[in-house]
């Protein structure tokens, strides 16, 4: 059926689908990609959760606490 050097890489490549296919058969039955999303998923949402607290932190670094302003009767010195 297979012959010479052509024989060999048809035998190779019928091996090698046959292999991937059951490999992904498997994945497929064990719930791999299931999990695979879960955890990106997960991590995405961390990075995110990390992002806005980031954003947060500068924003409050940005705006005046007004609150420990000196007001016109704390200020030292002539008026």
């Amino acid at each position: 059926m297979f012959q010479g050097t052509g024989g060999w890489y048809a035998k190779v490549a019928l091996i090698s689908g046959a292999l991937g296919a059951t490999m992904e058969l498997f994945m497929i039955k064990t719930g791999f990609y299931e999990k695979v999303v879960d955890l990106e998923a997960q991590r995405r949402a961390d990075e995110l959760h990390a992002a806005k607290e980031g954003i947060g932190a500068v924003h409050n670094l940005q705006q005046p606490n007004l609150s420990n302003q000196p007001t016109s009767e704390q200020t030292v010195g002539p008026s």
